[in-house]
């Protein structure tokens, strides 16, 4: 696979992604879009493969790390929050830390 397309493919992975995790929430999506953006833009001017192969290993790792980690919270009325896990979500159990 050539450079250009493993760039266009993290490119889109990574958009694909911010549209699963932050969808409803207009604000975060728009705010994520413009940065991936801005990122990608900033290394188009790249020539050395290794530094564009770097940038395409943070854009993978940025994917991910959004993937498994972020979560959406809903305040509800009662003052409570609901959170909405999705299926690709891997759910860890929870250690209490001992002093």
């Amino acid at each position: 696979m050539s450079l250009r397309s493993k760039t266009l493919s993290s490119f889109k992975n990574l958009m694909r992604t911010c549209q699963i995790v932050f969808r409803e929430d207009q604000l975060a999506l728009e705010a994520s879009r413009q940065r991936i953006r801005s990122e990608f833009e900033k290394a188009k001017c790249l020539t050395d493969e290794r530094q564009i192969q770097e940038r395409i290993k943070i854009a993978d790792d940025a994917e991910a790390i959004l993937r498994t980690t972020v979560v959406q919270a809903r305040l509800k009325e009662d003052g409570r929050y609901e959170v909405r896990l999705r299926k690709d979500m891997p759910l860890r159990d929870n250690i209490p830390f001992k002093l």
